[in-house]
């Protein structure tokens, strides 16, 4: 009757390791897991490996974007949430594969009600299968 509750499981993907850290620790206060990944390939793996919740990553990721990542993301599990953190305030090409697209400087409290509002969009979706 009841579900085992745990934690939801966010994969955090960015190349710049103090900005990787500094949201990995905004999200655990939050009480997420967090699986860090510190480049495309190891948050590609990641996802694969791991049930995850939620996608949130850097979009300019050294030879490749997070809207390129989103799109194979999708492929394999289109039901996960993307969301795509950039520096840059213009929607990037590709972006119809994520599920929302946050500028950096919008800060960490707007990402966390967009986070939250995308997994309680999912969590409604799942229920009413």
């Amino acid at each position: 009757m009841g579900s085992n509750l745990r934690p939801l499981v966010i994969l955090c993907i960015d190349d710049q390791t103090s900005l990787l850290l500094a949201r990995t620790l905004v999200l655990q206060n939050e009480g997420y897991s967090v699986l860090a990944a510190s480049s495309a390939a190891e948050g590609l793996r990641k996802f694969r490996e791991t049930q995850v919740d939620l996608v949130m990553s850097d979009h300019l990721l050294g030879g490749t974007t997070g809207a390129e990542i989103a799109a194979q993301m999708k492929r394999e599990k289109p039901e996960i949430p993307i969301i795509i953190l950039s520096g840059v305030s213009e929607i990037p090409e590709g972006a119809q594969h994520v599920d929302l697209f946050l500028s950096k400087l919008e800060g960490p409290v707007v990402m966390l009600q967009e986070i939250s509002k995308l997994l309680k969009c999912r969590n409604a979706t799942a229920a009413g299968k």
